[in-house]
């Protein structure tokens, strides 16, 4: 691959593929930057019986540190940047799965400055890397599904203190023939949510609206009723919500 950027100067890139085994194989793909240095990538690939797994890893050790824009729109004057992500899925037995999908990246800018692509990376209205773990349960007439996430916000006017850590969110829902004369279907559904957000999150009302795909609306530094919109609230936050319904088709 043939790279031209402003930023990255020209550069060259080529990958070299081991099978190492017919179960797991490594790729490792050096970029060859004029103005920046060597970009180095690395991913391993393991299928086991029960599932599988990959890791990826990218990092440089930037030559050109003010090419990039001054915190807080860029990465300032960092010399190492990198990322290292994790896909993995198992299954526990024929009714359980268990898995992961995380990330860790050393700026939100790295994965856009350089061109990496991310299975972790989110486009719903704004551009963020978000992680989780899981746990997945299914029976005859039941569900279960416990997931812990947390958010990394990719854009310039993020502030990582007002993104949400879930831990975790977990689902569950049970169904039984209904009793007796009855009969119909009875269903029990329960969710137990815990979050924690250092920062609460205010979002301005009124011309905001129209700046919310540019990922510019503005914030209420100091929540006032009918003008802000509180998006989340600061600290620790524990809900538990459960429903209890009988149904029947006649």
């Amino acid at each position: 691959n043939y790279v031209a950027s402003g930023t990255l100067g020209y550069g060259v890139s080529t990958p070299f593929f081991w099978n190492l085994a017919p179960n797991y194989d490594l790729t490792f793909r050096p970029t060859f930057y004029s103005r920046q240095g060597v970009l180095g990538q690395v991913e391993w690939r393991h299928r086991l019986l029960t599932g599988s797994y990959s890791i990826r890893a990218a990092g440089i050790f930037q030559q050109d540190k003010g090419a990039f824009l001054p915190a807080p729109l860029g990465p300032g004057d960092k010399e190492f940047r990198g990322s290292i992500e994790t896909v993995g899925k198992f299954y526990i037995n024929e009714r359980w799965t268990t898995g992961w999908d995380v990330a860790l990246l050393s700026d939100k800018w790295f994965l856009t400055n350089y061109r990496i692509r991310s299975e972790s990376i989110g486009t719903n209205y704004f551009r963020e890397s978000v992680s989780q773990v899981y746990l997945v349960g299914q029976g005859e007439r039941s569900w279960f599904e416990a997931r812990g996430y947390y958010f990394k916000g990719l854009s310039s006017y993020d502030w990582q203190k007002q993104q949400a850590v879930v831990h975790p969110v977990v689902d569950y829902i049970k169904r039984w023939d209904g009793p007796g004369l009855l009969g119909g279907e009875v269903a029990f559904e329960s969710n137990v949510t815990s979050l924690t957000r250092e920062a609460a999150q205010f979002q301005g009302l009124g011309t905001n609206i129209g700046r919310l795909f540019d990922q510019r609306y503005e914030t209420c530094a100091v929540f006032s009723r009918g003008i802000c919109l509180v998006r989340g609230i600061g600290g620790t936050a524990n809900r538990l919500s459960s429903q209890l319904s009988w149904r029947r088709q006649i």
